[in-house]
């Protein structure tokens, strides 16, 4: 459900998201291990070009979402 609507909202806005296992996999890997997603995920986008960027996180059952003002 979290990761659909994102992608309602990168279609109808062009914000960047990243979805829900991103965190999860970055906190247990670190930023090396997901460095070669995020280029895949980001094509031909610079994240530097969005506005905002958003990282949904999943905690003690608990969802946050990290909004990244660039």
């Amino acid at each position: 459900v979290v990761d659909g609507y994102l992608k309602l909202i990168h279609r109808r806005t062009g914000i960047f998201c990243f979805d829900s296992f991103f965190f999860t996999k970055m906190s247990s890997i670190g930023f090396d291990g997901v460095e070669g997603w995020i280029k895949k995920k980001s094509k031909h986008t610079s994240l530097l070009s969005k506005k905002l960027i958003l990282i949904p996180i999943f905690s003690a059952n608990h969802w946050s979402l990290v909004v990244s003002i660039v």
